[in-house]
């Protein structure tokens, strides 16, 4: 697959997750994966056995989007710490069911509901914190584009918090809830959706060993495009700064 880079330096690279390719192995999956062709790039672009590919987050399979991937071990080890301590700022489109209200947040707790296979779910007894905002750019009475800012980082937070509060991404077979299409273009997609409608569009941060801020923002793939224009008949001007 081939890879869109956004910048690059001795130090890491941000690129371009293609929606619907594994960040990573999992057990029991023998696929190549985004973290084998960063790897191949990263062997073939340097002469120093220090510089490696080295993950520092990650992507569900179906969204897309920005990634930081650090080249060395200081690298990984300043961009994890911000990660951990919240100090990176991440910003999505996501695409859902219903017509969302112009802004909310979802501050529900979120643990393991299901081990096979692995779910997540709101889990207010055992599960951890987790925190998201949404900011509805445009709505109809059928569908709502959304920019979502993830406060915290839990797995499939954005996805399991957007069903919790009645409006799933389109796209989405695992988080669906009770939600109950009703138009026929609502049947449609939420059957025949080609992606999971989640793209990460920004990415915000300090750069681990030069201190500058660095700031990216990703423009929605071509297959996103496709199934917005299909449920809006007039052009949606999607104002892509920072939430």
């Amino acid at each position: 697959m081939g890879i869109r880079f956004f910048y690059e330096d001795d130090h890491l690279v941000v690129v371009e997750k293609p929606a619907g390719i594994l960040v990573h192995p999992i057990p029991g999956c023998s696929e190549r994966t985004f973290f084998d062709d960063i790897r191949q790039y990263f062997s073939e672009s340097s002469v120093s056995e220090d510089v490696q590919a080295r993950l520092v987050h990650r992507l569900d399979r179906g969204t897309s989007g920005l990634m930081v991937i650090a080249r060395t071990k200081a690298a990984a080890q300043k961009l994890s710490f911000s990660f951990r301590k919240r100090m990176i700022q991440k910003g999505y489109v996501a695409l859902v069911f219903g017509s969302a209200p112009e802004k909310f947040t979802v501050n529900v707790p979120i643990g393991k509901v299901s081990n096979q296979p692995v779910r997540w779910g709101a889990d207010s007894e055992k599960g951890k914190k987790a925190e998201t905002f949404f900011e509805t750019a445009w709505s109809s009475e059928d569908f709502s584009l959304l920019k979502v800012k993830p406060i915290s980082g839990r797995t499939h937070q954005i996805r399991v918090h957007s069903t919790w509060q009645g409006h799933p991404i389109v796209g989405d077979p695992w988080y669906r809830g009770e939600y109950v299409p009703i138009t026929p273009w609502q049947k449609y997609l939420y059957r025949y959706a080609q992606r999971l409608c989640l793209h990460a569009y920004h990415l915000e941060f300090e750069h681990p060993v030069l201190g500058a801020r660095m700031k990216f923002w990703c423009p929605l793939p071509d297959s996103f495009i496709d199934i917005v224009r299909s449920v809006s008949a007039s052009p949606l001007n999607l104002d892509t700064s920072p939430t």
